[in-house]
């Protein structure tokens, strides 16, 4: 232990005169600056640049051009800075030491032409991409082309500029190099690199009516909203269907499928929980509507499939589709990872069997990990449709956060097990809870609005409010309906039978969703996501210029504005309609 401390004060004595030494040496000469690396970059400055020399510890300053840089380390032989905006063309590296010495390295380093944007966004592949790069500080017009790497397939850069195409479905990062060089003598040239991801997204073409989705909880109860597809009825999962071995009591699934069909639609059906009698560990039951419902394993997988097969046979023809489960990620299920697996497969096999022109999804999972694990242990990947619930609480509970926190999760994971090719619907959402998510009347239609037109540019291509009557969780309507059961009325005339030309887009907290229909008719959902409707202090508002050729826009209560092209109008949490003429008949 002595020898140890005796070690270690020699080696700090050492380093003390190394470092005494060094900075003497500092002090008594000049400093050697030999090079700079890189030795070009951008007139925007910014460009981290390497000095190059001899006692170069601790400068006074460093100056490219006679402009001051900013220093970031330093070391006896080099210098780290961020070089300053200047004007273009070569310049002097000017460094003064710590005793005062200048030392000029002439011509060290040249300012070029600034290239931008530093970074594109993604592709979605089907959908036609269309940027611009931009040059500045030379002489125009601009030569651009790819010097290293590649494009996405599907897409090219012109001449000008421009990177356009149609991106082919082939998902993944690709990374590029872009050179331009403009038309003064002698030619200034500029690099940059680049990269764009395609990502599966956006589905080209008109936004069909079954997109519009909706649950309900009572089966004497039909939405007063125009549908486009039915969800699924409360009360009517395996518990509820056959609460003692071998007696069914069918009922209630039978008014919601009977009044589905007068409606001309059919329902979706899924499951969640397990009987207490059929239920391997009866200690995670609870008794919700006087119904006992338990969370773990079945006891023998056989009651399952007499279940699974008697319910299809019953309604072969009448269900639309069968979700493999309900949240099987969530405390509703406390069986293992392969007991999912198990029980889903076999209900799959059972639907194929039984009622094969029935669509099949995969459960509606809420974490993106769970949904991987589940087809990484062998769960059925013929699902025609991928479930999932796009609830945000964790997110924000802000529609903007849709894409990041579902599908920028999920296609990888699609794309990992050869799902890509599926669609991906959002089974059940909304805002949640209507106290827990503490929005007034004003700010729900404004979330559902938002909710809606950020599913449909997700690439999600059906979207099931949950739910239209319940009395606590999205509700739309008690005896009429509320601001957002209207709203979701005036947000499915905005976009059914019309196209999304690209995904919604944001400057800064402005959100902008284009649409198109025939007959030239254009199209732009409007909102500013900072701003809040709340009881007391209505719905505040800021200022939007409207492109130029939108003559009018439409709001939530159905009116229609009259507008000069290029008018501000005001615009808030609640999105308006700007259009360049009346949709067409």
């Amino acid at each position: 232990m002595l020898n140890n401390r005796k070690t270690e004060r020699w080696i700090a004595a050492l380093s003390f005169i190394v470092f005494c030494q060094v900075a003497s040496a500092h002090l008594s000469g000049p400093s050697t600056v030999q090079s700079t690396s890189p030795s070009i970059g951008s007139l925007l400055g910014g460009t981290k640049v390497t000095i190059n020399g001899g006692l170069l510890y601790l400068p006074e300053s460093v100056s490219f051009g006679g402009v001051p840089a900013t220093v970031v380390s330093s070391g006896t032989t080099f210098i780290k800075v961020v070089a300053p905006a200047h004007s273009v063309g070569t310049v002097d590296v000017t460094v003064v030491n710590s005793a005062g010495y200048k030392t000029v390295l002439t011509n060290g380093y040249t300012y070029t032409i600034a290239l931008s944007p530093s970074s594109l966004p993604d592709g979605i592949a089907g959908i036609s991409y269309n940027r611009t790069l931009e040059a500045a500080g030379g002489t125009a017009p601009y030569h651009w082309s790819v010097v290293a790497g590649s494009l996405p397939s599907g897409l090219q850069l012109g001449s000008g500029g421009n990177i356009t195409g149609v991106p082919a479905a082939n998902y993944g990062t690709s990374t590029f190099t872009v050179q331009a060089t403009d038309s003064s003598s002698p030619k200034l040239v500029a690099t940059i690199g680049l990269s764009i991801a395609i990502d599966i997204g956006l589905l080209p073409g008109p936004i069909p009516a079954s997109f519009f989705g909706m649950s309900v909880i009572n089966p004497k109860v039909w939405p007063s909203a125009s549908l486009g597809a039915f969800g699924k009825g409360g009360e009517t999962t395996w518990p509820y269907l056959e609460p003692s071995k071998g007696i069914f009591n069918w009922t209630r699934l039978d008014a919601f499928v009977a009044n589905a069909k007068a409606h001309g639609t059919t329902m979706y059906l899924t499951n969640s929980g397990v009987p207490s009698w059929a239920a391997a560990n009866t200690s995670t039951c609870t008794f919700p509507q006087g119904t006992s419902v338990c969370t773990s394993m079945v006891a023998d997988i056989s009651d399952w499939d007499d279940f699974c097969t008697a319910l299809v046979q019953r309604y072969k023809g009448q269900i639309m589709m069968y979700e493999l489960w309900n949240e099987p990620d969530e405390p509703s299920f406390t069986g293992t990872l392969a007991d999912m697996v198990e029980l889903t497969t076999h209900l799959y096999n059972i639907i194929r069997a039984n009622d094969p022109n029935a669509l099949i999804a995969s459960p509606s999972i809420i974490r993106a990990p769970w949904f991987g694990n589940y087809f990484a242990a062998g769960a059925p990947r013929g699902v025609d449709v991928i479930a999932t619930h796009g609830y945000l609480e964790n997110s924000g509970n802000v529609p903007e956060a849709l894409a990041a926190a579902k599908t920028a999760a999920w296609h990888p994971i699609m794309i990992r097990y050869g799902l890509q090719s599926k669609p991906l619907w959002d089974t059940e959402s909304s805002w949640g809870t209507d106290t827990g998510a503490g929005l007034d009347a004003e700010a729900q239609a404004a979330f559902l609005t938002r909710d809606y037109l950020l599913h449909w540019s997700a690439g999600i291509t059906a979207f099931y409010w949950y739910a239209w009557d319940s009395p606590t969780w999205g509700t739309l309507w008690t005896s009429t309906p509320s601001e957002a059961g209207l709203a979701y009325t005036q947000v499915s005339n905005w976009m059914i039978g019309a196209s999304m030309p690209e995904p919604c887009s944001a400057q800064g907290t402005v959100y902008t969703c284009p649409l198109a229909r025939a007959n030239g008719y254009s199209a732009l959902a409007v909102w500013d996501a900072s701003k809040t409707c709340t009881t007391a202090g209505g719905c505040p508002t800021s200022n939007f210029k409207a492109p130029a050729g939108f003559v009018q826009y439409r709001c939530l209560n159905g009116t229609v504005n009259q507008i000069q092209p290029g008018e501000v109008v005001l615009i808030g949490a609640k999105p308006i309609l700007l259009e360049n003429q009346n949709p067409p008949n």
